[in-house]
């Protein structure tokens, strides 16, 4: 089978690019693959924990590789303790870090399956028409608490809890999103049923970075930015 992913992601509005704490793989700009089975995720770090960006790293990886929460967990640990950190930052390392993930396994029979925990989005589109939204339905689903995967065992639990499975077609996309641009899309398909046709025009980074500001700077009719401020990032996956 032939896939094509495009993963295009931005900072919030006043960081740079070093403080980006999602993460995506595959994270080339642009890639083509014909392979048997096909894997990516994309992950969402919790900003107000301690190297969100890290865990959030080490857990694109590992669901595209091999899901060892366990040696992820150790990984994170491992290099967290290794560097030289002022008294505070070290108290903070106590309480780990957390990140929300949704990651998509494809398979060459037509069929996938994805597993996600928090409120990153995974979306298929056929036809133009969006199919699903997983595991978040409904814009009114997202809240300021999400359950999300640790660096600790003793606050997460050890399998992401949520699975979906389908098939697909030759033409299909799926989308992953973390939570900001999720909601956007779920909120704009509500409202006005053409979040697709925003969506489709993201197909490289300056397209990408004119709709995040554009968004970010529209107000709703309470005031509220349509794009909240934080980190936004889109991976495309075309089938066939």
């Amino acid at each position: 089978m032939r896939v094509h992913c495009t993963a295009l992601w931005l900072p919030k509005e006043g960081n740079t690019a070093d403080e980006y704490e999602d993460a995506v793989y595959p994270d080339e700009t642009a890639s083509d693959a014909t392979v048997e089975l096909f894997k990516c995720a994309v992950a969402d770090g919790a900003t107000e924990t301690s190297f969100a960006n890290l865990w959030a790293k080490l857990l694109v990886h590992g669901y595209t590789h091999e899901f060892d929460l366990q040696r992820m967990r150790q990984e994170w640990n491992d290099q967290v303790h290794g560097k030289d950190l002022p008294w505070y930052a070290e108290q903070k390392v106590v309480s780990g870090a957390f990140a929300a993930l949704v990651g998509l396994t494809i398979s060459e029979d037509g069929s996938w399956q994805s597993q996600a925990i928090g409120d990153s989005c995974l979306l298929q589109v056929r036809d133009g028409k969006i199919l699903f939204s997983f595991p978040m339905i409904l814009a009114d689903d997202f809240n300021n608490s999400p359950f999300l995967l640790s660096t600790s065992d003793t606050k997460s639990g050890d399998e992401l809890p949520e699975k979906k499975a389908g098939e697909w077609k030759n033409g299909d996309i799926f989308l992953l999103m973390t939570d900001a641009i999720s909601h956007w899309t779920l909120k704009r398909q509500e409202d006005h049923l053409d979040a697709w046709q925003w969506i489709d025009r993201l197909t490289d980074k300056e397209a990408f970075c004119a709709f995040v500001e554009l968004e970010r700077r529209t107000l709703d009719t309470d005031g509220r930015p349509l794009l909240r401020n934080d980190d936004v990032t889109l991976l495309r996956v075309e089938m066939g």
